[in-house]
């Protein structure tokens, strides 16, 4: 019992009562850390880049899709139906019959709103697209048909 007293004395007194003894405490606890709980390994349900180029098969497999994309949807709602019945609106080419398509009166009154799903959807997938195609285009170098070349 003694020698647990002298302890918390020493403790207390010593090192937790003075000012430097906090500084050597919080200095010697910053220095402290574990790689184990700094570096993790991806999962292995994801996909790294250096797995998504190993091979031509999986390259061209990102790029496929990458066309299905921007082909997505119906003539009227996929990426590519935006690029057409949009500027249909825009200009007196087309007449919108229904007023209950709230985004699509606002293009076809020229009232252009940054909460029209119309324009955030089709820009928001466009920029993924665009990515993923610069992310093909910056990695191919990695891939065993480029390298033959």
């Amino acid at each position: 019992m003694k020698l647990d007293q002298n302890i918390y004395f020493f403790f207390n007194r010593m090192i937790a009562g003075s000012r430097m003894g906090m500084l050597l405490i919080v200095f010697s606890c910053s220095f402290y850390s574990c790689k184990k709980f700094i570096e993790i390994d991806p999962p292995v349900t994801s996909t790294t880049i250096e797995k998504a180029y190993k091979d031509d098969a999986s390259a061209i497999a990102i790029m496929t899709d990458v066309y299905a994309d921007l082909g997505y949807g119906s003539v009227s709602e996929g990426i590519m139906g935006l690029s057409s019945s949009i500027p249909a609106l825009l200009s007196d080419e087309s007449v919108l019959f229904s007023t209950t398509l709230i985004d699509r009166n606002d293009v076809y009154r020229n009232a252009y709103v940054s909460t029209n799903n119309v324009f955030t959807r089709s820009w928001n997938r466009l920029y993924e697209i665009i990515y993923v195609s610069n992310s093909v285009l910056s990695n191919l170098e990695g891939t065993p048909r480029y390298l033959q070349m």
